[in-house]
């Protein structure tokens, strides 16, 4: 299994006090949820489906001549994923 870091930027030296990244979990807790839980399921909720997402589009792109009309309809399917993904982050993060 390959190791992801959480925050990219930041392992590579980036500065650690800047604001998180859009996908980095920092609004409030909801009451009764440990912090360090809805961190990591939050954050690496995002993480897994992003990278699903574009290992999916890089299929997509390798095979789309030979099946346009599938191919269009995982695009559709696609979008419709990354609007709910961006919709939902928005919503959790105040």
């Amino acid at each position: 299994m390959t190791n992801i870091p959480n925050h990219w930027n930041r392992d590579k030296g980036g500065d650690r006090n800047s604001e998180p990244l859009p996908w980095e979990f920092s609004g409030p807790v909801p009451e009764g949820d440990h912090p360090d839980v809805t961190q990591h399921l939050t954050e690496s909720t995002v993480a897994k489906l992003t990278t699903a997402m574009r290992e999916i589009v890089d299929m997509v792109g390798i095979h789309e001549a030979m099946a346009p009309t599938t191919a269009t309809s995982v695009w559709e399917l696609l979008a419709a994923t990354s609007h709910e993904l961006l919709a939902w982050v928005r919503r959790w993060q105040p």
